[in-house]
């Protein structure tokens, strides 16, 4: 047989070798696609899980937008809030002590209801703040600040005195040392409780010293010298109102001279000073 003849395949055998190799690509693509069904499978739950994943993110941020937004209105409704609160309480400062808000407020209004009583008012405030004006001028702001400064260090060593002699306590007040002064001194302690308090009361002492609920001092509150004899009517908080004994005794000894504090005797018409200013 010759070199051609030997390269050369029976038919029988070349067919069968064709039928081995398209059995072997069809098995191989078999294969391959059964391995990429699953991996497509797995994307397809890669992607849904993502997808949920960034949906919940999104979630969670607006419910944080949603959140600082909230607080933010609610820390501009208290500032609104403590504004208000501080107005109002300018009112009782400096307006009026004892009138009611609406009575302030209807007062108001009627006066800018009738224009000639509007005109009327406005031409004697601009006479009095002239007035005003004119006094300024003369006065010596530095001589002022002086004597206010002179005031209360003489009312230090007064006060002192005044309670020493009349509530003697032990140990008595001294004048050059704060931390023997207010509720540490069971004296001044008395005359500073608010009224409405008793200060006899060991519980009232505990709760003020400790700040507690319902035992706060404030501004707002009326302490016991204010009032005759140091005691106040729970009925009627006015009677007796700026007649304390030792307020009057410091009024004279600033406005009249310290020798005159020494004839108050508490029977000052501070009762008659409200109902002038009503």
């Amino acid at each position: 047989m010759s070199n051609a003849e030997g390269d050369t395949l029976p038919m029988d055998e070349s067919a069968g070798g064709l039928d081995s190799v398209s059995h072997v690509d069809h098995w191989q693509v078999e294969h391959t696609a059964s391995s990429i069904e699953p991996q497509q499978a797995e994307g397809s739950n890669d992607h849904a899980d993502m997808a949920v994943q960034a949906q919940q993110r999104r979630r969670i941020a607006q419910l944080e937008e949603k959140l600082v937004a909230l607080e933010s209105g609610r820390t501009i409704k208290e500032r609104q809030s403590n504004y208000f609160v501080a107005q109002g309480r300018a009112i009782r400062h400096v307006v009026a002590l004892f009138d009611s808000l609406e009575d302030l407020i209807t007062e108001n209004d009627q006066r800018h209801d009738v224009e000639e009583d509007a005109e009327t008012t406005c031409k004697a405030m601009e006479q009095e703040y002239e007035e005003y004006a004119e006094m300024l001028k003369m006065v010596d702001f530095h001589n002022v600040s002086y004597c206010l400064g002179d005031d209360t260090s003489k009312l230090k060593v007064l006060i002192s005195e005044w309670v020493n002699h009349e509530f003697k306590p032990d140990p008595p007040v001294d004048p050059d040392d704060k931390h023997a002064r207010g509720f540490t001194n069971d004296a001044c302690g008395s005359l500073l409780c608010p009224s409405e308090l008793d200060w006899n009361n060991p519980d009232v002492k505990a709760g003020i010293w400790d700040r507690a609920d319902g035992y706060i001092v404030t501004d707002l509150s009326f302490p016991a010298f204010l009032y005759k004899k140091y005691t106040a009517k729970p009925d009627d908080l006015e009677e007796g109102l700026f007649k304390g004994k030792l307020l009057l005794q410091a009024y004279k000894a600033v406005f009249t001279s310290p020798s005159s504090a020494k004839d108050v005797e508490g029977d000052g018409n501070g009762a008659d000073v409200i109902q002038n200013n009503r």
